[in-house]
């Protein structure tokens, strides 16, 4: 039986059980949509990160969830197409069914290929809400790998993206950075809309710095000293191996490093720690469904990013209460560290130096019970006040106000 509410798609490639900052806006965009008197309906591709079969439908907390197949084969007049082209046919047969059935005020899209082949479909209002601009943050020099067949990738994707933000019916950016990207992709007469994501403010909160030493033990990473957090894939773009190199440099053992996320270059990061006589204050943690765990029970977060859109760790780490550790944007760091935090929230580092950081690392730990704990509420005061999903929910529908 259909509902008389009006519906919002929201759509990307990829969704749980895979874990990243886009997967993760996509189901709190839908709860917020929820609580504004919307049925929200999630479009992604069937694609799982550890190769589990997933069902092409699910309803979960009020939200229906449509998968398109990326393996079946599509056939035209009987003909068996290529995989890569069924990929593109069975996801815009699915978007064209939901418009049908379901006629959506508006669509989001959170990714290149979702935003075209939607649009594709005869969904009437589309916004492009930019997770990143492939041109940049897919060059060579922040992806691990630099052959022929990436360039190719790298090409296809450019393209896709071109096409992506040609088609929307709105372009919109989490930072001022990313507006100057996408203009110098694709120029509009209307300059991206600038919003802000959010963050679950009851799924990371501060712990009291004094009980965080007793409980870390539930992780089974004792540790008495200070703990730096890194959250995120492992690939250059991220500078991971800079905040190795830099923490190296703090000489006291008590102290620990905490790496959450996987990639391609994780274990370069493990034979960088034995290298360096650091490989038991280094903790690899791998992927974890519940990474706010390790949000709370850190001390400092470490933004170690030279490319970043925006920075959705960033976000976490804030409603956690930790005090945040960045570099300052410029010629070498493209990220919107500085429309997100300031000097009342952490430490910027004028350049992505590995001294520069030691040094920072240094600084912080030495801080008195008081000075961090100052650092630390304004961190959880920034995050309530300026990070909402509600928030970001209204300001898309109101681009499409007076659509009936």
């Amino acid at each position: 039986m259909k509902s008389n509410k009006s519906t919002v798609v929201i759509t990307s490639n990829l969704f749980k059980p895979s874990i990243g900052g886009v997967e993760n806006s996509l189901h709190h965009l839908a709860l917020a949509y929820l609580d504004l008197g919307y049925e929200p309906i999630i479009v992604v591709s069937d694609l799982s990160s550890n190769d589990e079969i997933l069902p092409c439908y699910e309803y979960s907390e009020g939200i229906h969830i449509h998968r398109y197949s990326m393996s079946n084969t599509f056939k035209l007049f009987n003909i068996s197409l290529p995989r890569s082209v069924s990929g593109i046919l069975n996801a815009i047969s699915l978007y064209k069914k939901i418009n049908e059935d379901h006629k959506p005020k508006f669509l989001i899209a959170r990714y290149h290929f979702n935003q075209l082949f939607g649009k594709c479909s005869g969904i009437k209002n589309t916004i492009y809400l930019v997770p990143g601009v492939v041109k940049f943050q897919n060059s060579a020099k922040h992806i691990t790998k630099n052959n022929f067949r990436s360039q190719l990738q790298w090409h296809y994707h450019k393209l896709l993206q071109y096409l992506a933000f040609r088609s929307s019916d709105r372009i919109a950016v989490f930072s001022h950075n990313m507006i100057q990207q996408v203009n110098a992709i694709y120029s509009q007469k209307q300059a991206p809309l600038l919003t802000k994501p959010g963050v679950d403010m009851e799924r990371f909160y501060p712990v009291p710095y004094t009980e965080k030493l007793s409980l870390r033990s539930r992780l089974q990473h004792p540790c008495e000293g200070k703990v730096f957090l890194c959250v995120g894939r492992s690939v250059k773009a991220k500078g991971i191996e800079i905040a190795i190199n830099a923490f190296a440099q703090l000489k006291d053992t008590k102290h620990q490093l905490w790496v959450v996320g996987d990639g391609p270059l994780i274990d370069n990061y493990k034979d960088q720690a034995r290298e360096l006589g650091i490989t038991f204050q280094i903790v690899f943690c791998g992927v974890q469904s519940k990474p706010e765990e390790y949000y709370r029970l850190a001390d400092f977060f470490v933004m170690s990013s030279v490319y970043e859109p925006l920075g959705q760790t960033i976000l976490e780490g804030l409603a956690s209460g930790l005090p945040i550790i960045s570099f300052k944007p410029g010629n070498t760091v493209k990220t919107a560290t500085a429309e997100l935090i300031d000097e009342r929230h952490g430490i910027e580092i004028e350049e992505p130096c590995d001294v520069l950081l030691g040094e920072a690392m240094k600084k912080v730990s030495d801080w008195e019970v008081g000075e961090y704990q100052l650092k630390s509420d304004a961190c959880r005061k920034q995050a309530i006040e300026k990070f909402s999903w509600v928030s970001l929910a209204e300001t898309l529908l109101n681009e499409f106000e007076d659509e009936k």
